[in-house]
């Protein structure tokens, strides 16, 4: 200082920003230079030391719509990890469109000791991860729990018949491929269940109509109508034509239909739909045949009555001729 003239020379100590790498970071660069001023126009300054610039690293992390909810109460979650980490600036910024941004600000020398900002910010994702999780998982059990309410709902409206089957016509309860089973659930809007083993049928549906009719187009029954033999052929025809057109009718309904003469009798097997027309149908043809029968034999013998009586009187008149010729003769 040259206090003659009353003036200092003053050094100005100035400083910029540099680039480091690909971050954008302060980095101290002192330049000086040296002016004159007069006395009146220097004011003090404090006598504290001067700070240090450092390197800082910035980072902002956005979290997703979904998650705005969420970070709005988890503020304090958001300070921990900024003073675990040794962070300047841990904050939620609140932007135009709604949505939320957490901008970290830290000092790279902390970073290389565990802390920093890159690494709060990969805790606070670690946190939003599981954050989304708990909601996804939460979002399911309300989901499942809606579908089993709806199911406790449905089941206890539910009315449900079971029959047992005889195994040898569990094949034809099923159908081909599950056809028959198939075919009834879609037309009765019922669920059938069946236990190979056991033989047991269960159906289960909203309506006790259809589950009625899905237990009647699948429970099969086997039923024997008695018929003689020599009856057979005028009661079904020579050939059966009778039981074929019967079959032909009830074709779906129906497991079996024929004549045995060995038993002598009619068997049928199948539903209820089939079962009880061709039951009636044969009866009803047997009965018309026996009454044609029986209609036929008294007139046969009357016929044969009389017949016979006519060659007796015949007989009778000859022979009184020839009586009378001989008592002729005698007299004579």
């Amino acid at each position: 200082a040259i206090e003659d003239w009353g003036a200092y020379y003053v050094r100005l100590m100035t400083s910029d920003c540099c680039i480091q790498g690909n971050r954008s970071a302060p980095a101290l660069r002192l330049t000086s230079s040296r002016v004159l001023c007069q006395r009146e126009c220097i004011r003090p300054v404090s006598g504290e030391p001067t700070l240090d610039i450092i390197p800082v690293e910035k980072e902002v992390l956005e979290i997703p719509k979904e998650m705005t909810s969420w970070i709005d109460g988890h503020l304090g979650l958001v300070e921990d990890i900024g003073a675990s980490c040794e962070l300047a600036v841990s904050s939620v910024v609140k932007r135009a469109d709604g949505l939320r941004s957490v901008v970290l600000v830290g000092s790279v020398t902390f970073s290389s000791r565990g802390g920093g900002a890159s690494r709060a910010a990969r805790l606070l994702d670690i946190h939003l991860q599981r954050a989304r999780e708990l909601r996804d998982l939460q979002s399911t059990a309300s989901r499942l729990q809606s579908e089993l309410n709806a199911r406790k709902h449905a089941v206890s409206n539910t009315v449900t018949e079971s029959f047992v089957s005889d195994l040898a016509f569990l094949g034809w309860v099923v159908g081909p491929r599950g056809q028959r089973i198939a075919r009834t659930e879609r037309q009765r809007r019922v669920t059938v269940r069946v236990d190979g083993d056991t033989g047991m049928v269960e159906i289960s549906g909203s309506s006790a109509p259809a589950v009625a009719g899905a237990r009647t187009d699948l429970e099969c029954f086997r039923t024997e109508v008695p018929l003689d033999t020599a009856l057979a052929d005028s009661a079904l025809g020579h050939d059966r034509e009778y039981l074929d057109e019967l079959r032909t009718s009830y074709e779906t309904h129906l497991r079996t239909l024929h004549y045995s003469r060995e038993q002598a009798c009619v068997e049928i097997e199948g539903n209820n739909h089939a079962m009880v027309p061709c039951l009636n149908a044969i009866e009803k043809r047997i009965a018309s045949c026996r009454a044609a029968d029986s209609e036929a034999g008294p007139k046969g013998s009357a016929i044969e009555g009389k017949s016979k009586g006519k060659g007796k009187s015949k007989g009778s008149r000859r022979l009184g001729r020839k009586g009378e010729g001989k008592a002729k003769g005698g007299h004579a």
